[in-house]
């Protein structure tokens, strides 16, 4: 399974469908969930071979009109990747945003995420 089709069904309900991989639809409705991968770790076999598993550095950002409506969908999110039977790790706690071009409120926090 992709990562991209891990994360849309993982979050699928905490976002209420709306996660977007690296930037929101035009028009999305508030509020919405961006992701993107930011790196990870390879992993190989002392034989030279490439593992199976997978560790991908993933932010989440969420944006919103209120900050505590941001900062309550990343917990969400949050709560639902290091409960799930994958292998999530939070890097840090959220960090609170604000985009004034948008003037929307934002939270974003970053993740190991270890998949097959």
């Amino acid at each position: 399974m992709s990562i991209e089709t891990l994360l849309s069904q993982l979050l699928h309900d905490a976002t209420e469908g709306r996660l977007y991989p690296d930037v929101a639809d035009e028009g999305a409705m508030l509020p919405y969930a961006t992701w993107q991968q930011a790196g990870g770790r390879t992993f190989q076999y002392l034989e030279g071979g490439q593992a199976d598993l997978r560790e991908s550095r993933i932010q989440f950002a969420v944006w919103d009109e209120t900050r505590l409506g941001a900062n309550a969908r990343m917990r969400a999110i949050e709560a639902v990747l290091v409960a799930a039977p994958i292998c999530a790790e939070a890097l840090g706690a959220l960090v609170a945003d604000y985009d004034l071009t948008a003037e929307l409120y934002g939270a974003r926090q970053d993740f190991y995420i270890r998949w097959r």
